[in-house]
């Protein structure tokens, strides 16, 4: 992470590089099953960068810890569970989400969404619940000296091959509760990483409009995403239209094409 006191734009480069480390190199075992991370997003706020999107959950302001995600005392059920890393520190919350997993092994099962991910971390392990698993360690994300962490982090030395990392806007992120600046301001910023474009199935629009702010040429869009080159031309558009509208429009449940605009309003 970067320093105390560093400037806002400081962060998007430390998340890259934590990004492409856990992409690249660490495995995750879950119950004893290797993994390897697909899809992750970053979240920290502080001082220097107040990102308000960030949950603050005092769980957040402690680094190398796995945070399942709550609301008050209580662990967050049904399509709204969701495990951090965490990488805050006193006064300033953070964590990277765990939005998709492979399953390594014969099968490569890939697990897409944050809730898919901790439904499949609770049943290797065999706990019915959150609050059962947590309640067996210490909840830290290295293995623990007894050697019976149900579900720890470890880092290769080198990995065999190095996958290319996409980055986009996070996903679901809305100003349905407020339009401030900071809101504004880092709705778009591109603290999602991803290795797995094509195989997912949630947030593929961002990833397409992240590339095409690139610079990428609409063909090479639709084949790193998966996408039709129609329905790439279609984000595009919507992208484009909402370059020019204020981001305050967009303060409701929006639909596919609305999501395209918003990101455009937001684009910096």
């Amino acid at each position: 992470m970067p320093p105390a006191g560093s400037a806002e734009e400081a962060y998007a480069a430390s998340f890259q590089r934590m990004a492409g480390l856990l992409l690249n190199t660490a495995t995750c075992y879950a119950g004893g099953r290797p993994h390897r991370f697909t899809e992750l997003e970053f979240y920290f706020t502080s001082p220097g960068h107040p990102d308000p999107f960030t949950h603050g959950d005092p769980m957040q302001c402690e680094r190398g810890r796995w945070y399942f995600h709550r609301t008050g005392n209580q662990y967050r059920g049904g399509s709204y569970k969701g495990l951090d890393i965490t990488i805050g520190e006193p006064g300033a919350p953070g964590g990277i989400l765990i939005r998709g997993l492979e399953q390594l092994g014969e099968d490569h099962r890939l697990l897409d969404g944050p809730s898919l991910c901790v439904d499949h971390i609770l049943a290797l392990t065999g706990h019915a619940s959150i609050a059962s698993l947590v309640s067996t360690f210490s909840r830290g994300v290295d293995l623990e000296p007894s050697g019976t962490s149900p579900l720890y982090v470890l880092l290769d030395a080198a990995p065999a091959s190095v996958r290319r990392v996409y980055a986009s806007a996070r996903v679901g992120l809305t100003l349905k509760r407020g339009t401030s600046e900071e809101r504004v301001r880092f709705l778009s910023r591109p603290y999602r990483f991803l290795t797995e474009p094509v195989r997912i199935k949630k947030g593929r629009l961002h990833v397409a409009v992240a590339l095409h702010a690139q610079g990428h040429p609409v063909e090479e869009v639709a084949r790193l995403t998966g996408s039709t080159v129609s329905q790439v031309r279609r984000y595009i558009a919507q992208y484009e239209a909402g370059r020019g509208r204020a981001p305050a429009e967009f303060a409701r449940d929006l639909s596919t094409d609305e999501t395209c605009q918003l990101l455009g309003a937001c684009a910096r």
